[in-house]
């Protein structure tokens, strides 16, 4: 079997744009880390 032709990145990173910019559009956030430690938003100086 032959491999598929892969695409221009150029193309590739058109399509990661276009997908991130409708995330923003939506307003859906990134997947977060569960990991990471919570991020206090509201703390004093």
């Amino acid at each position: 079997m032959k491999k598929s032709r892969k695409q221009a990145p150029r193309k590739l990173e058109q399509q990661v744009d276009d997908k991130t910019a409708k995330r923003v559009e939506k307003g859906k956030p990134k997947k977060t880390n569960p990991l990471a430690p919570p991020i206090n938003i509201e703390a004093g100086s």
